[in-house]
């Protein structure tokens, strides 16, 4: 029994000393906030459209007899399209053209008669009812022949309508009614195709009651300020806002229900990516540039909402720092307040850190890639 009880008192020295021994001090990355020249951005999704959208509708009543492109095409303004069974509107033209040469012969004699009539009035050989009368009739036969003229007019405008032409140029979509078939006019005439103009393209998105706000009182949405402003695009297969575009409308009020302001950025498609209905994403500048702190994204907690940093003070023990926020750059954030040029940020590890604990800081290579790309700032 002696042995057993001279090795319980080393076990116990043994279980002591493992307590008093410290575990190491977390290690964590820190690095410095970035003082930069920035622009506060904001992101909005929108749709395009075209500048010109046009329903193709015959203007006549016939029979299609030939259409004249492909399914898909691209036209340019003036191009046929579709033609209609013309021999109708040429006989039409052609009754049109003899009722014409038959009204000018009754006016030609008709002027001819009221001539002598005139030179007999002048001797008294006739009376003055007589003149009237025949002065009557020459005006019926001048307004007849101007009543031929505009029948022969309406006539070759209805031959000319059977030939459906491009009003503008772009690119049409398939033809909705093959040859043989009847097609109507009217309110509810028969739709033939449809014609959207690719070349530019209209970008139609909103901004919330807050952004407006603000860009209205910065000037940005004032009269003549929001002209050719620039705006940048991205599709939604693409990282970067490669496109340039110029702000052209600015509705004139805010829509009640969204609490929104509905905006239209022109853009170019030489290349013909962009297509009418294609969603897409614009950034506007929301300031002008100024200096400004940034921390990585990733570096911020928030606390009911309200945003932090953990920060590495002196003794390399972990402080707690309420800050207040800027806008976003890339994966970045701007710091409006609450921090310094030199304050010590902790990047990675913040699950390893908490406030009052001793750490081991490392010190963090500041981002590069992270900056705006000089070629996105308008």
């Amino acid at each position: 029994m002696r042995p057993i009880l001279l090795l319980f008192p080393l076990l116990l020295a043994a279980c002591a000393g493992d307590e008093a021994v410290a575990p190491p001090p977390a290690e964590v990355f820190v690095a410095q906030p970035q003082l930069e020249t920035v622009r506060d951005w904001a992101e909005y999704t929108g749709r395009f459209a075209g500048v010109d959208e046009v329903q193709l509708r015959a203007r006549v009543s016939g029979y299609l007899e030939k259409v004249h492109f492909s399914d898909g095409q691209r036209v340019a303004a003036g191009d046929l399209l579709f033609s209609i069974d013309a021999r109708p509107f040429q006989a039409a033209v052609a009754q049109r053209r003899a009722s014409l040469q038959r009204a000018e012969a009754d006016a030609r004699l008709a002027d001819a008669t009221a001539r002598r009539v005139a030179k007999l009035r002048k001797s008294g050989s006739i009376s003055v009812d007589q003149y009237e009368q025949r002065q009557t009739e020459l005006q019926a036969a001048q307004a007849g022949v101007v009543e031929a003229q505009a029948a022969l007019q309406q006539a070759e405008l209805d031959l000319e309508f059977t030939e459906v032409r491009a009003p503008v140029a772009g690119r049409v979509s398939r033809t909705l009614i093959t040859p043989g078939n009847l097609v109507n006019t009217g309110n509810d005439g028969t739709l033939l195709t449809t014609l959207v103009a690719d070349d530019p393209l209209y970008f139609y998105f909103t901004l919330s009651e807050a952004d407006a706000l603000r860009l209205q009182r910065s000037g940005i949405l004032s009269t003549g300020a929001a002209a050719d402003r620039d705006v940048l695009l991205k599709l939604s297969d693409e990282r970067e806002f490669a496109h340039h575009g110029k702000l052209d409308f600015v509705d004139n009020r805010i829509d009640a229900q969204s609490g929104t302001v509905e905006l239209r950025a022109l853009f170019r498609n030489e290349q013909k990516l962009f297509l009418p209905g294609q969603f897409g994403r614009v950034r506007i500048a929301l300031s002008g540039e100024y200096e400004a702190l940034l921390v990585p994204e990733a570096a911020l907690g928030f606390d009911q909402g309200s945003p932090y940093l953990l920060l590495v003070g002196e003794g390399d023990k972990v402080v707690f720092r309420p800050v207040q926020l800027g806008g976003k750059q890339g994966d970045r954030r701007v710091v409006s307040g609450g921090l310094s040029r030199d304050d010590r940020v902790i990047v990675k590890g913040l699950q390893r850190a908490r406030p009052g604990s001793v750490v081991k800081p490392t010190a963090e290579t500041p981002p590069v890639a992270n900056a705006v790309p000089a070629a996105q700032k308008p």
